[in-house]
């Protein structure tokens, strides 16, 4: 058999899947992380090298690796909930608001031209979502009317005190609304650190033999920064990946398929 039909060129494409370990340390299944236009592993070692010392130029006579340090990268472009809750190390979670009357949130002090949140005093830091039937006023008390004097998005929450209308300067506000029973989706931050679980790559490249590619640990963490507003390319989202160990599995494997 010649040498040129023993060549194995591969054009590459494949599946990326994420195993993320529980707090106990346990697998819980592998979540598909949608298209990844990027996925590489990255090998290096540290070497001990000892040189001659005798001649006019030093020669280098022994060398030994004593340290190797296997991670990856690679490149995701679909923003699902979980893949953005992976890049900011948090957790995805749910908001189910329940329909109810909210009576006399104050915001102080406001002024025209400016947009002020509501719900941040009564639900979350960011304020809440999905409301209807409001009604503004000050502690004289006087009602102020919808768009002459004040806009509001009904969806966000959030009222625009308008200019040149009877909302002055420095207006304390009271304002009413029901709280609508919706829910949105929530991703949020903590300081657990970056996720660990288990990688598997599964292969269709698109030309040469398909290996598969399963490492069994590792610290999965973002790299570089995530363009919320950027209408030169869509959104991608960076990871890198330090390779840990498992116990009783090596750091990694690459499987063919079976013949």
């Amino acid at each position: 058999m010649s040498a040129q039909t023993l060549l194995q060129r591969v054009l590459g494409a494949g599946k990326l899947y994420f195993d993320q370990e529980d707090a106990s340390g346990n697998l819980t299944g592998e979540q598909y992380l949608g298209d990844t236009p990027g996925f590489a592993l990255d090998i290096s070692n540290t070497m001990v090298e000892s040189w001659s010392s005798d001649g006019p130029t030093a020669e280098r006579e022994a060398s030994s690796s004593v340290k190797v340090t296997r991670g990856a990268t690679l490149t995701a472009k679909n923003v699902s909930q979980e893949n953005l809750a992976l890049f900011i190390q948090g957790d995805v979670g749910d908001i189910t608001a329940t329909s109810a009357p909210v009576t006399g949130e104050s915001i102080g002090a406001v002024k025209q031209g400016l947009y002020y949140q509501l719900g941040k005093m009564t639900a979350k830091p960011q304020g809440t979502r999905a409301v209807s039937a409001e009604t503004v006023k000050d502690g004289v008390p006087t009602t102020y009317t919808i768009v002459t004097d004040y806009t509001i998005d009904y969806d966000l929450a959030r009222i625009y005190i308008v200019p040149g209308g009877t909302i002055v300067d420095g207006t304390d506000l009271l304002i009413d609304y029901t709280q609508d029973a919706k829910g949105w989706e929530e991703i949020t931050s903590n300081d657990l650190g970056p996720a660990i679980g288990a990688l598997h790559y599964v292969a269709n490249n698109t030309d040469g033999p398909n290996r598969d590619v399963y490492i069994p640990r590792l610290r999965l963490y973002s790299t570089g920064s995530l363009n919320f507003k950027d209408r030169s390319k869509y959104l991608e989202m960076q990871f890198k990946m330090d390779v840990l160990l498992r116990t009783g599995a090596a750091q990694l494997y690459i499987d063919g398929r079976p013949a």
